[in-house]
């Protein structure tokens, strides 16, 4: 199987935004834990 330049670049844009998208849900989880585990820090 043969892929073409072009196709290799849009899957690895697709990569890229997929990690994108997976660090904000991973910064957000963070965020919720320690909020859940420093409730008297605010």
């Amino acid at each position: 199987m043969h892929a073409s330049s072009t196709h290799l670049g849009d899957a690895m844009k697709q990569q890229e935004s997929n990690r994108h998208k997976f660090q904000t849900y991973a910064t957000s989880f963070e965020m919720v834990v320690f909020f859940f585990c420093n409730p008297s820090y605010f």
